[in-house]
């Protein structure tokens, strides 16, 4: 069966009630890539009360379990709809050279960081 004829129940359900649903999970993969794009395409650099802005709007999807709880209801479209946000990204990855990968800024509590690495992260 493809996502796209997923339930809107079987979107929302949670193993033991306890668990992320699958709605959640690819809430989570689009508020990733939203973050990233930011702080990456954007060049916005972490601390930054903007960027705390920004991820407020995204809190419940980037932190799940209970504060996830509240992404539900949803149907599989409007799922495939949001992740397109990574064409964003590929676009954006088309036009860079390598040597944008090796970039660096400073990262989570001034650690020093490379887009590659960034990104790498981004993925799990």
């Amino acid at each position: 069966m493809g996502s796209e004829k997923l339930s809107v129940e079987e979107l929302d359900f949670r193993i033991n009630g306890t668990g992320n649903s699958i709605g959640m999970l690819l809430a989570h993969f689009v508020a990733l890539e939203k973050i990233y794009q930011f702080l990456t395409i954007d060049g916005k650099d972490l601390p930054d009360k903007e960027i705390d802005r920004y991820a407020e709007t995204l809190q419940p999807a980037l932190s799940l379990g209970e504060a996830g709880t509240i992404i539900n209801g949803n149907t599989a479209k409007f799922y495939l709809e949001d992740l397109k946000t990574r064409e964003i990204t590929l676009k954006h990855f088309q036009q860079l050279q390598d040597s944008w990968l090796y970039e660096t800024t400073p990262w989570w509590n001034n650690e020093i960081g490379n887009n590659y690495y960034k990104w790498l992260v981004s993925c799990f």
